[in-house]
């Protein structure tokens, strides 16, 4: 029965107790109200609000919107991503990079490391988005999934962090070639050390995910998508410091999370989707939902779920079914016509507003997407407590 404390009680700080995450339960009253001072802060500033989606309708916001910092369209006639009843994802990075023609001189002695070519191999990733671009993707996620400090150090990378994430952002800018209403989300991943497994300090987490996140930001993405979580902890200190790092740059921007269900109905470390939902309400989300592991029928339930408890904007990015092995060869079996329908069944039983692809996912996927979603409203939504 704790209350969400009045501003006027709440102690002030310029951004959210690092504190709280020393703890793996945070009460969500406490939480709310560290946000509340937050947002407030924000709105005694005099910023315009946003628009949300809560229960399956729109709904004004007095969260504030600031834009990001490098775009060549006027904000007059720049769109946001909030302004989209449906926002569209591209695909898969990595499994498209193995298709792709990569001289071996670009990995320098560092295969599997996809995020060193953002710099010693722009056209490449310039072409990889460009094709989902020329797709009608509305949102390019940068190829940023590993680029922390706690990645990048497998690879005697760690000194390039912000060299790294600035050129990806460029590059995604680059294939999008100034058209309008196309966004950039920079892509940031679990990383190979969860914190909940004693992997790596909480402290040590944070660190990385704050270098990441500034260059990110300062480079200019329009969104950011926090991926493929695993671990409650991993994603709260993940989520904490990105708002801190927004906080501290005085910019907003959407911050999006989606969690990895894996076939046996949990995420890594065992928590379900509805201890993942009650966990994340309490901050100020564009949208949370699910990628990776497997295909939409294997996320159906979790969907479901979510439309009818998580008040805000889902979003939907599955595998192309679950990988299989032919002849050596990884494949996934979705075939983009199959793709397309089950995902606008999910945006038009479920309401699910933001779609993509992950592993397996290619630029046909991505046209038949756009083709299937042409002109259809998500489902109204009511969310039952």
């Amino acid at each position: 029965n704790e209350k969400v404390r009045d501003r006027r009680t709440v102690e002030k700080k310029p951004r959210f107790d690092k504190n709280l995450l020393a703890h793996r339960t945070v009460s969500a009253a406490v939480v709310r109200a560290e946000i509340i001072f937050w947002l407030q802060e924000r709105d005694d500033r005099g910023n315009c609000g946003g628009t949300v989606i809560s229960g399956g309708a729109l709904r004004r916001s007095r969260r504030p919107v600031f834009p990001a910092f490098s775009h060549s369209i006027p904000m007059s006639k720049r769109m946001r991503p909030h302004d989209h009843a449906v926002l569209i994802f591209d695909g898969a990075c990595g499994t498209n990079l193995q298709e792709m023609i990569i001289p071996v001189s670009a990995w320098e002695g560092r295969e599997g490391c996809n995020e060193l070519l953002n710099l010693t191999a722009p056209d490449t990733i310039v072409q990889l988005h460009a094709a989902f671009v020329e797709a009608g993707a509305m949102v390019i996620e940068t190829n940023t999934f590993g680029a922390n400090r706690i990645v990048l150090e497998e690879y005697g990378l760690q000194d390039r962090v912000a060299a790294i994430n600035r050129a990806a952002v460029d590059n995604a800018r680059r294939a999008i070639g100034g058209k309008p209403n196309i966004y950039v989300a920079g892509s940031v991943g679990p990383g190979t050390k969860l914190p909940s497994l004693g992997h790596v300090p909480v402290e040590v987490l944070a660190q990385a995910y704050e270098e990441q996140l500034r260059a990110l930001v300062e480079a200019g993405v329009d969104l950011v998508m926090i991926e493929t979580c695993q671990d409650l902890l991993q994603i709260k200190t993940a989520v904490t410091t990105c708002y801190e790092i927004l906080g501290v740059l005085q910019v907003e921007i959407p911050v999006m999370v989606s969690v990895t269900i894996e076939r046996t109905g949990t995420m890594l470390v065992g928590s379900d989707i509805a201890a993942a939902a009650v966990t994340f309400e309490p901050y100020p989300l564009f949208s949370f939902g699910l990628n990776c592991a497997t295909g939409p029928q294997d996320m159906e339930s979790h969907i479901r779920y979510l439309s009818r408890n998580w008040p805000g904007r889902i979003s939907c990015v599955p595998n192309q079914g679950m990988p299989e092995v032919v002849n050596g060869q990884t494949c996934y079996p979705l075939d983009p016509d199959t793709y397309a329908r089950e995902m606008k069944r999910f945006v038009t039983e479920y309401g699910v507003s933001v779609i993509g692809g992950c592993c397996g996912t290619t630029a046909v996927h991505t046209r038949r997407l756009v083709e299937e979603l042409d002109g259809v409203q998500p489902a109204q939504r009511e969310v039952t407590r």
